[in-house]
């Protein structure tokens, strides 16, 4: 039969799981992109109080979600990684918030060192123009937000999706 072709299970998992990954993309992507709009608005001189109304009402809660984690198999053994509440967090916190123009401490302060979030994760550097990379790792991929410095001043906010060698 020409054009008729039968789907293993392990194809239509596969095909679902390609279709989980792309929605995420998809979603990580629109966040980076309303991210970018509303850092447009905030001056290099905006104040403190000016910056934190970009803050929003469930910031804090989103926050400890960062941290969320489910145990993920790996070839090393058991490790945490990080779970789909706190990619969804991510979302929202990269999304909402400018990073833009605020100092590396005041960044640090407000999501903590990227080395907590999970196994897979990547501790801080020290020093004001270090990049601070906020790695969502499920296992097989996830996320990395990646912000950079200049003078201790973020001057930067990239995404990227990672997607774990087979």
């Amino acid at each position: 039969m020409i054009g008729y072709t039968t789907k293993t299970t392990s194809q239509t998992k596969a095909r679902t799981l390609i279709r989980g990954m792309m929605a995420i993309a998809i979603i990580v992507i629109m966040g980076s992109a309303i991210a970018f709009a509303r850092a447009q608005t905030v001056s290099q001189s905006s104040s403190q109080g000016e910056a934190d109304r970009f803050v929003y009402a469930d910031f804090d809660k989103d926050v400890v979600l960062l941290r969320d984690t489910v145990q993920a198999v790996t070839e090393d053994g058991p490790m945490r990684a990080s779970s789909q509440d706190a990619m969804l967090a991510a979302v929202r916190v990269f999304g909402r918030v400018s990073f833009l123009h605020r100092s590396r401490a005041e960044v640090l302060a407000m999501l903590g060192d990227p080395g907590t979030l999970n196994d897979f994760a990547i501790p801080a550097e020290e020093g004001e123009d270090s990049s601070l990379m906020y790695l969502f790792e499920a296992g097989w991929g996830g996320p990395m937000y990646t912000l950079t410095f200049d003078k201790g001043d973020c001057v930067g906010v990239a995404v990227e999706f990672l997607q774990a060698d087979s």
